[in-house]
C-alpha cells in the first residue's frame, strides 16, 4: 500500500503520483473509480502486465484520504519523515508496509471509515492515524494511538472536522 496523489484524469486512466518519489504511474483503476484531481489515494498498485504499456492496476479499491494532503504532510513530519532527511524514502517505506506495529494500518482503516463514494467504487477515510480524535470510529475504549498533547491533538481535531453548530 502507498499514498497517491491523483494528479490527471482521462477516460481510461487514473494518474497517481507517488508522494514522496514524485513517480507519475498511469494506472487503470479496477473498480471503475475515476477520482478528482488533487485527492489522495491509499491503494495498492501492481504492474499491468495484459498490455505493452507502462502502467498499473489497483489491486484494491482506492481509499480516498479526506484529511487532504497539508494534514498527511503534518503526520509525516511527525513519524519523522521529512523533506531534506536523506533516510525519508527508507522511513516512508518502513512506515507504510509495516506501521508502527503488525495491526497498524488495520487499525486506522476500521477506525477512519466514513463513507463509500457512489457505486462503492472508492472507501472514505477520514482523519489521521497518530491522532485518534480525528477518526470517526474511536471510542475511550479503544483510543487507537493518539499522540501529542491535549492542546494539539484538540487544534488538528478543530482544524480536521469541522464543528457543526447548525443544531443549536
Amino acid at each position: 500500500m502507498d499514498i497517491y496523489q491523483v494528479v490527471q484524469c482521462d477516460d481510461q486512466h487514473v494518474y497517481l503520483q507517488e508522494l514522496f518519489t514524485d513517480v507519475v504511474q498511469k494506472t487503470i483503476c479496477t473498480s471503475k473509480y475515476e477520482g478528482d484531481v488533487g485527492e489522495l489515494w491509499f491503494v495498492r498498485l501492481l504492474p499491468d502486465r495484459t498490455s505493452g504499456d507502462l502502467r498499473a492496476i489497483t489491486f484494491t479499491t482506492p481509499y480516498i484520504l479526506t484529511a487532504g494532503l497539508e494534514a498527511w504532510e503534518h503526520f509525516f513530519e511527525r513519524q519523522r519523515i521529512i523533506q531534506g532527511n536523506v533516510n525519508k524514502t527508507d522511513n516512508y517505506e518502513k512506515l507504510l508496509s509495516k506501521g508502527l506495529s503488525p495491526e497498524y494500518w488495520l487499525e486506522f482503516i476500521h477506525q477512519a471509515y466514513s463513507n463509500v463514494t457512489e457505486g462503492t467504487k472508492a472507501i472514505l477515510l477520514a482523519g489521521l492515524p497518530d491522532i485518534a480524535a480525528t477518526r470517526p470510529h474511536v471510542s475511550s475504549q479503544y483510543p487507537g494511538r493518539s499522540k501529542g498533547g491535549d492542546a494539539h491533538t484538540e487544534a488538528v481535531r478543530l482544524t480536521l472536522i469541522p464543528n457543526d453548530n447548525s443544531h443549536d
